[in-house]
């Protein structure tokens, strides 16, 4: 919840999801601002509307998706909630794209090369603004609803 603190400082209401609960618990404890919203969500499908939100970011967490369909699922539902003309999807990808280049006791799930990242975000129906590509791998993609 640390990057959802920061934007709480920032926004009208903030939304955060989880499919732990001891997560969201810890993430109350650490926010404290009235203006965020925290559910549990059962990881298939967002809690949400269509259209609902100016910005849908995920920083550390695709990476735990154990599968290339879960992922794409994933996708779908970030392009699904995300506002039409102007909306902006920041997504994380962890560059390790191997399970057996995690650390011992890591839960590493698919982990899409940046390639095949740009082409599973555009399958949904998300178009590339930018991309930054980090010294170890990592990359970001910013992305617009199509």
């Amino acid at each position: 919840g640390r990057i959802l603190k920061f934007m709480s400082e920032k926004s009208d209401y903030c939304h955060g999801t989880d499919i732990a609960p001891h997560m969201l618990r810890f993430a109350r404890e650490h926010i404290g601002n009235s203006n965020v919203i925290l559910t549990a969500t059962n990881g298939k499908q967002l809690p949400y509307g269509s259209g609902e939100f100016d910005l849908v970011y995920s920083i550390h967490v695709l990476q735990h998706i154990p599968t290339k369909s879960m992922l794409q699922d994933t996708l779908k539902e970030f392009q699904r909630v995300l506002r039409r003309d102007g909306g902006l999807a920041i997504l994380h990808f962890n560059g390790k794209i191997s399970e057996l280049d995690r650390e011992p006791g890591q839960f590493a799930g698919y982990r899409p090369t940046l390639e095949n990242a740009i082409k599973m975000t555009r399958h949904v129906g998300l178009k590339l603004e930018n991309k930054v590509v980090k010294k170890n791998g990592d990359f970001y993609l910013h992305l617009s609803k199509d």
